[in-house]
């Protein structure tokens, strides 16, 4: 009996073939895309789509499966065009679509799947995120999908309250780490020496990764430093992987006495991001809300003590083994800063905590589940 196809959406992924640069969504696809194509016996047969006037595809994923390049720019007017007719399921032949990146205008709802990774766009509007559009045409688009796939417990509540009583079955499948990039190391020493040379980072710092969106509140972590660097002479340094801070935030930086104790770093690769990670005393994520986390878990994988907040799904990320920061974070910011720099918190026992955590999170996991997923949208016995 021949196997239903599952179509896979990768265009969000394309982009980086050409730019060089990758955003969360298309880091996920990435990940899941090549998890996938590594199982073997697969009760559904799977292709990847994507669309690029240059040509540039799913072929340069190099993932094995069978790809389908249609030749239109991935732009919302050919979308929009391209949804009123049945063109894509006539030349790909397939049972379902996934969309792996929030929405997308297809001609036939009812057999998608969609992974929705958090519904933030109906709790605040980000500059540049696609928010206003999501806000507009997501809500009914998702309700007339076959499945909803969603990264965290959280995300999911948040999606059944949008959508209310018209919510399709909704699978939480949380994000995998690649754990032959991000482990420990037992030669923390060396890992600071390599940082010395690539960054200038030669003494015991904390570390974040962010961007410019105000729910990550890297702004309140550089002031809580700056309050604590100001009352006293601090042990760590405070590194940034942030590619366009603000300019104001960079000029209380620079008028500070502290300057050339933070570090603003940009596009870091992967395997120095796992050095940084090694090498910090602790990593920081006080974001406001978060769909899933993945610094958080790579953080942990990489045996690093994680301080972040009780919202959002970050404690179902974190679990037992993150230090949690209460709100107003404007207060307790410095306080475990403060207590992290003296070494009265047991890092130690954070560490151990934090790799169980870790383990928990691994690609191969989230491609079984999303192939049961695609088993239970296509009434195939799992």
């Amino acid at each position: 009996m021949k196997r239903k196809k599952v179509l896979i959406d990768v265009n969000s992924v394309v982009p980086c073939f050409a730019q060089g640069k990758m955003s969360g969504i298309s880091r996920t696809t990435l990940e899941l895309v090549k998890s996938l194509s590594k199982l073997e016996d697969a009760p559904v047969e799977l292709a990847l789509t994507a669309q690029n006037m240059k040509g540039i595809g799913a072929a340069q994923l190099h993932s094995g499966l069978e790809e389908h390049h249609m030749y239109l720019p991935n732009r919302d007017f050919w979308n929009r065009l391209l949804s009123r007719t049945p063109v894509q399921r006539w030349l790909c032949r397939h049972s379902l679509l996934h969309i792996p990146h929030n929405f997308a205008h297809v001609n036939h709802n009812e057999s998608c799947i969609v992974t929705l990774h958090d519904a933030i766009f109906m709790k605040m509007a980000e500059e540049g995120a696609g928010h206003e559009e999501l806000r507009r045409n997501a809500p009914a688009f998702l309700k007339r999908c076959r499945r909803i796939i969603t990264c965290s417990e959280h995300s999911a509540n948040d999606i059944r309250a949008m959508l209310q009583n018209e919510t399709p079955p909704i699978d939480v499948i949380p994000w995998g780490i690649r754990h032959d990039i991000f482990y420990p190391t037992d030669n923390k020493k060396a890992v600071r020496n390599e940082l010395a040379w690539r960054y200038r980072i030669s003494k015991p710092y904390f570390v974040s990764i962010s961007c410019n969106a105000g729910r990550k509140r890297t702004d309140a972590l550089v002031r809580a430093y700056l309050e604590l660097a100001a009352e006293r002479p601090l042990h760590h340094e405070l590194v940034l992987v942030w590619e366009d801070p603000p300019v104001k935030l960079l000029s209380e930086v620079a008028e500070s006495n502290c300057e050339h104790r933070i570090h603003f770093l940009n596009r870091v690769e992967e395997a120095d991001l796992r050095l940084l990670y090694q090498g910090a005393s602790a990593a920081f994520t006080p974001s406001s809300y978060e769909g899933f986390g993945l610094p958080i878990a790579e953080a942990m994988a990489c045996g690093t003590p994680v301080v972040t907040c009780r919202n959002s799904s970050l404690e179902e990320v974190g679990g037992n083994a993150a230090i949690y920061i209460d709100e107003p974070i404007s207060r307790s910011l410095p306080l475990i800063m403060r207590q992290l720099d003296d070494g009265f918190i047991p890092t130690a026992y954070h560490s151990r905590l934090g790799l169980t955590q870790a383990n928990r999170f691994r690609w191969e996991h989230t491609a079984s589940k999303t192939i049961c997923s695609y088993c239970n949208a296509l009434g195939i016995p799992v």
